[in-house]
């Protein structure tokens, strides 16, 4: 894991026990990852806590660049958003 060298997410929750050793371990493992463990939460995190789950998830993804989207022609563009 210590070759893997693009921004990584983990997400775990505090009660989900089987999860929450191997994701503290990944994120010692991998240099560039960030973990986020959520407080009363277990397995489904994003069904148990669906906006901050979001929020988590999409916070590091709004500053991102989009490429694809100056690629896009206007009609697939068009077609997409309506």
């Amino acid at each position: 894991m210590k070759r893997i060298n693009v921004p990584t997410l983990i997400i775990t929750g505090d009660a989900d026990w089987p999860c929450l050793l191997p994701g503290i371990l990944m994120k010692q493992s991998i240099p560039s990852a960030a973990l986020a463990v959520m407080p009363n939460s277990g397995h489904a995190i994003n069904i148990e806590e669906p906006d901050e789950y979001n929020r988590i998830v999409g916070d590091p993804l709004a500053g991102r660049k989009r490429p694809w989207a100056a690629a896009q022609s206007p009609s697939v563009s068009a077609s997409i958003t309506g």
